[in-house]
């Protein structure tokens, strides 16, 4: 969905899942960013930030029957929340304890304007609201320093683009994203990876190792089983719809 204004600034997309026979549980794999996730369902109403992962998250994909998420960019989770995004890394909290939002009445709009085919504005018009009251913009240097991280650069070239030292580079991003860029570009690697090994679009896994910026397979084999618990193979066969979601 496109986005105007200050809140593109801070979101990359808003998304919308509706699995009607979701249940069990699932693991979220590790991004090193944050969303917000209303869950619509009235049996079961949800409204949470979903830290910078950096480790297999167990989620009840019951909350995936009916859901609007908020995928945040770099430096979004500190623009709405005025608070260091290290805070949030690996944790679940409750939305109603980190925004300055009415809740129970956003989740009851946008639960309308799904239901009717509409785009969920309630929640973009809290969103712009929330990023009013806090008046935090995120770092234009943050964003360019997460983006050039993003495509393999390294943390020294990335200081030497942004004007920073090391240690200070280091501490505003971790401020504003909530991981060390090292961490960072780590999980945007490895999230690239399991991408393609999804597609099926690469020959071979020692292919999508390669494009994917790892040493050999060996060294995404581990990553793999470090990140996601499982290797490369078992992903590929996994039959989960989302893309950054193992079934169990």
């Amino acid at each position: 969905m496109p986005l105007d204004g200050r809140v593109a600034q801070v979101v990359e997309t808003i998304w919308l899942c509706r699995i009607d026979d979701a249940s069990g549980d699932e693991v979220l794999l590790p991004t090193g960013r944050a969303q917000l996730i209303l869950g619509l369902d009235p049996a079961n109403p949800v409204a949470v930030i979903q830290g910078p992962t950096t480790e297999p998250t167990v989620i009840d994909s019951a909350t995936q029957r009916l859901a609007v998420g908020v995928a945040l960019r770099p430096g979004g989770l500190a623009a709405l929340t005025g608070e260091s995004a290290s805070e949030f890394v690996d944790r679940r909290v409750p939305v109603a304890g980190a925004l300055d939002l009415d809740v129970d009445g956003l989740i009851e709009a946008v639960r309308a304007e799904i239901e009717h085919g509409s785009r969920p504005r309630a929640l973009e018009r809290a969103l712009d609201r929330q990023l009013g009251t806090v008046d935090r913009a995120p770092a234009a240097t943050v964003r360019h320093a997460a983006a050039r991280l993003a495509v393999g650069a390294g943390v020294a070239e990335v200081c030497d683009d942004v004007g920073l030292g090391r240690s200070a580079f280091v501490g505003l991003f971790r401020s504003e994203v909530g991981v060390t860029p090292k961490l960072y570009s780590r999980l945007q690697r490895f999230e690239a990876a399991v991408a393609r090994v999804r597609s099926g679009e690469a020959a071979s896994l020692a292919t999508v190792a390669n494009v994917s910026g790892y040493a050999d397979q060996a060294h995404m084999t581990r990553e793999f089983s470090e990140l996601a618990g499982r290797s490369p193979g078992q992903l590929h066969r996994d039959g989960s719809l989302a893309p950054n979601h193992i079934r169990l």
